[in-house]
């Protein structure tokens, strides 16, 4: 706390210390305190944040800074919590922190963890299939397959649900392979995919529906209308594939889940869902309610799922009751179809060898970091592959 002073700048300003009510509080803080416009310094936490939810308790005051003891406590880190303490700082007490549940995610995460394509590497090593885009939907195919290839994929596989003929083959992006679900298209396009490529191999097709066995991770439901059709779809696919998906968009329906958990062998990897607060609501059947942290562990431990909560703070939650929380973004990202971005990108971190927990959580924070760099004002979904590339561009030289 060496800079207070210069903190405070100008000789003679005031100093609110705020260290009313501590992190056990239970009750409302309403006493109506003045700073006079005094800069506000809290001690561990604003007086009348839940030191768990970052709920109201009563009327917080507002602080410029706070000082938090040991770790961060999870309400200075979840709204409206998050707003109320200004700049946090740890202040050590040599506490052992290494048995806590709930871990925070930093830029230094993903230079060191996203994975990187090896020398050796071929585009099949690290393939991402998506699964999607039903009739008037395609774009969240493409946000999501330009997302994969930008943070790592070396191979897209485009599955499409409903598109008609006309679609096809004018997918962005152009190095995708886009091909329908099933059907007697599957032969058409497999001889001109063949005539092209001059690679057979590149399409397969099992039982009339597309094989991506040799995918190393599946995104389902960018752009997926709910239909008989694409429950039959999901089923499927999923039921011949082995290896991790994402479900995100259209695939958050508890029928949807249900098909996926019932045809997945029982050593399959717990699918990934990436819901935002309604899809969350939808897929549970209950409102969220203020304590975030506890509703998406607990939805992670019911549906033997990684549940990953988009929001201002992301709550990742495994289904041993682990938890992950990423900063990382802000309101640049409150814009259609960077859900589907964020998909494509946790699809990459799974076909390049990340285990769904750190896929998620690196994801998450990788597709906050690289929309930092966005302009402040019209940001859209398709501006973000571009900053995801530039962002492990310039973190892989430091």
């Amino acid at each position: 706390m060496g800079d207070i002073d210069r903190w405070f700048g100008r000789r003679g300003l005031r100093l609110f210390i705020d260290a009313a009510v501590g992190t056990g509080a239970s009750r409302a803080f309403d006493e109506g305190i003045e700073t006079r416009n005094s800069p506000v310094l809290a001690v561990d936490l604003p007086s009348g944040v839940d030191a768990n939810t970052g709920q109201f308790l009563g009327e917080p005051l507002k602080a410029d800074r706070t000082i938090t003891f040991g770790a961060f406590k999870p309400g200075l880190l979840l709204p409206p919590g998050r707003w109320q303490a200004g700049d946090v700082e740890v202040a050590d007490l040599r506490l052992d922190c290494s048995r806590a549940g709930i871990g925070l995610l930093e830029p230094a995460d993903v230079v060191s963890g996203w994975p990187r394509r090896e020398r050796e590497a071929h585009k099949w090593r690290h393939a991402v299939a998506v699964v999607g885009g039903s009739a008037g939907m395609a774009g969240a195919v493409e946000l999501a397959s330009e997302a994969a290839f930008r943070a790592g994929a070396g191979y897209v596989l485009q599955v499409l649900a409903e598109e008609g003929r006309s679609r096809l083959g004018n997918l962005a992006p152009v190095e995708a392979v886009s091909v329908p679900a099933s059907g007697a298209m599957v032969d058409e396009l497999q001889d001109r995919l063949g005539k092209r490529n001059n690679d057979r191999s590149t399409v397969s097709r099992a039982a009339g529906v597309v094989d991506v066995s040799r995918c190393g991770a599946l995104v389902v439901g960018p752009g997926l209308a709910l239909s008989v059709g694409a429950l039959d779809l999901v089923s499927a696919i999923a039921a011949d594939f082995r290896g991790p998906i994402v479900v995100d968009a259209g695939g958050l329906d508890p029928r949807v889940l249900e098909r996926i958990q019932r045809s997945r062998p029982e050593y399959a990897h717990p699918p990934i869902l990436t819901p935002h607060e309604g899809e969350f609501e939808r897929l549970t059947g209950s409102k969220l309610g203020p304590d975030r942290i506890r509703a998406v562990r607990r939805t992670a431990v019911a549906l033997e799922c990684i549940v990953l909560l988009k929001g201002p703070t992301t709550v990742i939650a495994h289904p041993d009751g682990r938890v992950l929380l990423s900063l990382a973004g802000d309101e640049r990202l409150a814009t259609a179809g960077t859900g589907d971005v964020l998909a494509g990108v946790i699809g990459a971190g799974l076909a390049g060898g990340l285990a769904p927990w750190m896929a998620a959580g690196l994801g998450a924070e990788l597709h906050g970091r690289a929309s930092d760099g966005g302009r402040t004002s019209g940001v859209m979904a398709s501006d973000l592959p571009g900053l995801i590339a530039d962002y492990l561009h310039e973190t892989s030289a430091t």
